[in-house]
């Protein structure tokens, strides 16, 4: 009887103490409960595991390398892309110099988007030189002349709103216009963008 009791007790511990994950999903070793689904596993994108158990002793389809010490799996085309694929950014070490302007968060992008008017990092477009007839952000932005003081924040910092007299809020017609010119000047970049490629 004291064996049947025994036997018992370790049956229920055993019980409560296991995972039991829904369809499609696997249990995460070594957490405590943690399920994930299935196609996580081995996936080479993320951990998903918070202990990272998903992506260990996995191996990166044909075609894509393994990120050192974090199982991430990245196209050979991301190295040297200029953009941290690698959660340690070795995809990016002793790569030659950004042929485009270099950031100062260490990302790369092509020269004509530094001092175009709109952010494409951290820094390009920080100390740029406005035309007279454009205004300059107090973070470094230009925008064009008649973005100044027309109730529309146009600079990440506001300084295109401060010390402004209202006199009277913009028509319908003239915020109509001010969205129509903001989609032009957008057309205008992506087409500089595409003949900057086709060279």
């Amino acid at each position: 009887m004291k064996l049947f009791a025994l036997f018992a007790c370790l049956f229920l511990v055993a019980y409560t103490n296991a995972q039991t994950c829904g369809e499609e999903e696997v249990f995460c070793e070594g957490t405590v409960d943690e399920c994930i689904p299935e196609k996580w596993y081995c996936d080479g994108i993320y951990k998903d595991c918070s202990n990272g158990w998903d992506e260990q002793d996995c191996y990166c389809p044909a075609g894509m390398y393994q990120c050192r010490n974090s199982g991430v799996c990245i196209f050979y085309a991301q190295f040297c892309d200029f953009d941290r694929d690698c959660p340690e950014g070795e995809d990016e070490k002793d790569c030659p110099p950004c042929p485009g302007f270099m950031c100062t968060d260490g990302k790369c992008i092509p020269s004509i988007w530094a001092c175009d008017g709109e952010w494409d990092c951290d820094s390009d477009e920080a100390d740029c030189n406005c035309n007279p007839s454009e205004f300059q952000c107090d973070d470094g932005l230009c925008i064009p002349g008649e973005y100044k003081c027309d109730s529309w924040q146009d600079c990440r910092d506001k300084s295109d709103e401060s010390s402004c007299t209202r006199l009277a809020k913009p028509t319908r017609l003239a915020s109509l216009s001010k969205s129509k010119s903001r989609r032009n000047l957008k057309k205008v970049r992506e087409q500089r963008i595409l003949s900057s490629c086709s060279h």
